[in-house]
């Protein structure tokens, strides 16, 4: 199952502002999916911006 973060999570784990994840977001540097009024990304987008090497069932 794949494990998403809204907005605020995501702002939580970084230490930075929910506005400023938007900011991301708008500027394409965390790719996101519009949900009602907030956003969600993904684990593996999330570690992607991180610099944390995602490995997936294929790569094995």
């Amino acid at each position: 199952m794949i494990k998403v973060y809204n907005t605020k999570e995501v702002a939580d784990i970084l230490k930075v502002k929910p506005l400023t994840i938007r900011q991301y977001i708008l500027e394409k540097k965390l790719k996101a999916k519009p949900l009602g009024r907030t956003y969600v990304i993904t684990e593996d987008e999330l570690k992607r911006f991180l610099g944390i090497e995602v490995t997936t069932a294929n790569d094995i």
